[in-house]
């Protein structure tokens, strides 16, 4: 589901950018995005509805048309009338997220999360900030998580990329690579 469901999001994201490209709309067309994920993000039986197979669709399109209409613009309701006409509501967390992804590069910036194991000061989160954006070459906006349990070092996830440089990870590298020496000494030694 994980495959499919990235996939149609990146589908349905792109068409919907290329049209806002084209009408030069595309930050409007993300507030949008913003404005109704925020509703139905805070609302789960909304959406829980509106991905429901359970309801007719006109139901679905009549529901989001009485509470979005006039609060966002043409193509972003048109948009959404398609995406529950064609049964693909389930997809609207990847859609949105894969449309704020090709918002940012259009704007020359990346999303970036960084996991860490304690609490970062001001000044140590712009010193990550800068690092990751110099590595990157484009502005990053940084998003830091503090997760206790990886003990040290860093996780960055970005797009559909993850960088794991923890200590536990350097330590699994460590041991297979010690481990994948090994067997290559053990075969060499049977010839």
């Amino acid at each position: 589901m994980n495959d499919i469901s990235n996939y149609l999001g990146d589908i349905y994201a792109r068409t919907l950018f290329a049209l806002a490209d084209e009408s030069k709309t595309t930050a409007d067309v993300k507030n949008d995005l913003d404005a109704f994920w925020g509703v139905v993000a805070g609302e789960k039986d909304f959406a829980a509805l509106i991905a429901s197979p359970c309801f007719y669709t006109e139901y679905k399109e009549q529901l989001v048309g009485r509470v979005f209409s006039g609060r966002l613009s043409e193509l972003t309701m048109n948009f959404l009338m398609v995406v529950i006409r064609h049964d693909r509501a389930k997809y609207l967390s990847q859609i949105i997220s894969k449309y704020n992804e090709l918002w940012e590069d259009q704007q020359g910036c990346r999303s970036v999360r960084a996991t860490v194991s304690r609490a970062m000061n001001e000044d140590e989160i712009a010193k990550l900030s800068l690092d990751i954006a110099s590595a990157m070459n484009r502005n990053v906006r940084l998003d830091t998580v503090v997760d206790p349990s990886i003990v040290g070092g860093i996780i960055i996830r970005y797009s559909d990329k993850v960088v794991d440089n923890t200590v536990k990870s350097r330590l699994q590298r460590a041991v297979n690579a010690i481990t994948s020496g090994e067997k290559r000494r053990v075969r060499i030694n049977e010839v």
